[in-house]
C-alpha cells in the first residue's frame, strides 16, 4: 500500500495515539500534522517526516537527549529548540514514551494560556 505524501505513517500515528491515551482528557488534533495542545500551547506533534516531537522543559529536554532523543524538525530545515524528537528505538517503549509525554503535558499545562489568533478582517 502506498501512503499519500501528506498522510502520517500509520505505525507512528498508532504510537502517538497510544502515548497520548496515557493522559486522560488529551485529544489528538490536526489531520495532516497530528498534535496536542492545551490552553493554546502545542506540546506534542508528528512532523511531516513522521517523527514525534515532545516539548520539554530545559532540564527534561537535556535528560531526554541523554536517553537518545534527537533534535526535532517540526518543519523540514527548522529545529524546534524546545522539542526533542523521539528516536525510532523509543517508539516500541510505551512506558518511556508515556513518561516523557506526561512531562510534556505537565509543562504545557503550567504555561500561560495563549490568546486565540484573531482572524483578520481584511481591507474593506
Amino acid at each position: 500500500m502506498v501512503r499519500a505524501e501528506n498522510e502520517t505513517d500509520s505505525q507512528v500515528l498508532a504510537t502517538f495515539d497510544a502515548m497520548i491515551a496515557a493522559v486522560p482528557g488529551v485529544e489528538r488534533k490536526g489531520a495532516a500534522m497530528p498534535y496536542t495542545s492545551i490552553n493554546g500551547n502545542m506540546y506534542a506533534m508528528v512532523s511531516k517526516a513522521h517523527v514525534i516531537g515532545l516539548r520539554l522543559s530545559r532540564e527534561d529536554l537535556a535528560a531526554f537527549m541523554a536517553e537518545g532523543g534527537m533534535p526535532f524538525e517540526g518543519t523540514p530545515g527548522y529545529i524546534n529548540k524546545e522539542y526533542g524528537g523521539v528516536p525510532t528505538l523509543m517508539l516500541g517503549d510505551a512506558k518511556a514514551l508515556q513518561r516523557w509525554f506526561e512531562k510534556s503535558h505537565a509543562l504545557a499545562s503550567a504555561l500561560k494560556p495563549r490568546k486565540a489568533a484573531s482572524k483578520g478582517t481584511g481591507a474593506r
